[in-house]
């Protein structure tokens, strides 16, 4: 916990001059667009819409984790992203106790089962020693993708949690399996999984009922509660995951058929996923020392089955080629690890940990000298203060895509261009942004581009008042770089 919070408390006391610290170190655009749905639970709503989406909308989703954060937000009076980082230091301790959980179900016990979390904690690829080769950082596989968990924890709550959640359910399943015990645990975490990040609902899925499968070829099924032997029991383990299909038919309404959430699973959402060789250097150590672990370590049988299918069913959906694989990452790296912590021999342990430990180490020095990138200018910052005072829930805001980031985290305004999954026809509003911001367009075309858009509130860049003068609108902000304006009178439609 002091390794995430020395550099995050460093750097939002002491940003560069003009500047301020963005609440993240990594995936800053993702960050921002989950503040977007805290802001909204802070404000005391319990279904979220889509800030991205100027249209008009009703209130449908519902994440159970950024829901959480707001309401944290609003009792403890906190600023969003203060409330954000507390929040996503307790999805650290919930991943570290369900690593735990897992490792003690595969026999670890003291040291050992110390040793073996920090392993699962700490442990990466060889980034560090491709970095050191001079690749950039946007090339290195397992620093520009979420595979490891001291990545995730760096990069905040929401895919902390959702690995967490993951751990916990597949935990309480197998002692469900094994041990008898209540099936209402792993069917709430089960719930809780698919109201906060669905994609590893459908690994926990797929991977419980892929171990159903083997172990019916097998002719040797785990012990179920209801003590039915042979296919039959494993038929009856399978049967009970109907109990999630209430959460699945609520994801699949929000994620694959919603107009303002389906760009999620969508193309949208795609991402350009590494070639074989920078996986090879990402995945490559952690995947062989894991495999040969995993054959020869004397785990509980049940918990290599698991652990073992949960790697080929990460890995397969990562490799799949949908338009969201990349969203299956979170966890490939935690089961390879959870591999290699669960069957390599005890005295072996603390070597591993210093042998896959460098590119976490890697994370944290970036962490206490952050990059530039980490502090955006300020006037983002007030600007968003200005406008949490003026505007309403639903009033639309258009600016470059930067500062509308921080707007919709930080006020109930929605922008008409934003980030790049949740705006609708990224592409097209991207262009059509190049437009109004280029200095020959006429200032008529953007009023009237403004008013289709039933944007209340423009941002241009300072000292360009020429840019909407005499056109109904008004400045209600300046700043050295940038002025924020409001319309006061509707303005005639112009052909775009």
């Amino acid at each position: 916990m002091v390794a995430l919070a020395v550099p995050w408390k460093r750097a939002w006391r002491a940003p560069p001059e003009g500047r301020a610290f963005a609440g993240t170190f990594l995936f800053q655009d993702d960050h921002l667009q989950y503040l977007s749905f805290v802001e909204q639970a802070a404000r005391g709503e319990w279904l979220f819409v889509n800030k991205f989406d100027p249209r008009p909308q009703r209130p449908f989703l519902f994440n159970a984790g950024w829901w959480a954060a707001g309401r944290l937000a609003a009792l403890l009076r906190l600023p969003i992203p203060v409330a954000w980082f507390l929040w996503g230091l307790v999805a650290a301790a919930l991943l570290v106790l369900g690593a735990r959980r897992l490792l003690a179900i595969g026999g670890r016990s003291g040291a050992a089962l110390d040793t073996a979390t920090l392993l699962v904690l700490l442990g990466g690829g060889l980034g560090w020693a491709r970095l050191a080769a001079g690749v950039p950082w946007s090339q290195v596989a397992d620093l520009s993708f979420a595979f490891f968990p001291w990545l995730q924890l760096e990069a905040g709550a929401h895919g902390t949690l959702g690995t967490a959640l993951l751990l916990w359910a597949l935990a309480l399943h197998l002692e469900w399996r094994r041990d008898g015990r209540p099936k209402g645990r792993w069917i709430v975490v089960g719930t809780l999984l698919g109201l906060t990040r669905p994609f590893d609902l459908a690994t926990f899925l797929l991977v419980v009922l892929a171990v159903s499968l083997v172990e019916t070829m097998r002719g040797r099924p785990q012990a179920s509660p209801d003590r039915h032997g042979g296919t039959r029991g494993e038929l009856v383990a399978a049967f009970e995951l109907l109990w999630l299909a209430p959460v699945l038919v609520y994801d699949a309404m929000t994620f694959a058929l919603h107009p303002s959430f389906a760009s999620w699973s969508g193309g949208q959402n795609s991402v350009p996923l590494p070639g074989v060789g920078a996986l090879a250097w990402a995945l490559g150590p952690a995947a062989a020392l894991g495999a040969v672990a995993l054959a020869k370590g004397r785990a509980e049988p049940a918990l290599r089955t698991t652990v073992g299918v949960w790697i080929l069913v990460a890995g397969a959906l990562f490799a799949s080629g949908l338009g969201f694989a990349s969203q299956f990452a979170n966890s490939l790296g935690t089961a390879l690890l959870l591999a290699l912590a669960l069957g390599a021999p005890g005295r072996w342990l603390p070597a591993l940990v210093l042998a896959l430990c460098p590119t976490s180490f890697v994370l944290c020095a970036r962490a206490l000298a952050p990059v530039p990138e980490s502090f955006p200018p300020r006037d983002y910052w007030l600007v968003s203060e200005r406008l949490a005072g003026l505007c309403a829930p639903g009033d639309v805001l258009f600016a470059p895509s930067d500062p509308s980031l921080f707007v919709a985290a930080l006020t109930p305004c929605h922008t008409a261009f934003g980030h790049r999954v949740l705006t609708p026809s990224f592409e097209r509003r991207a262009a059509e942004s190049e437009v109004f911001f280029a200095e020959a367009t006429p200032a008529r075309w953007r009023a009237s581009y403004l008013q289709n858009l039933g944007a209340r509130f423009a941002m241009i860049p300072a000292r360009r008042p020429h840019w909407l003068s005499g056109t109904g609108w008004t400045p209600v902000w300046r700043s050295p770089l940038l002025e924020l304006w409001e319309r006061t009178i509707d303005t005639p439609q112009h052909g775009r």
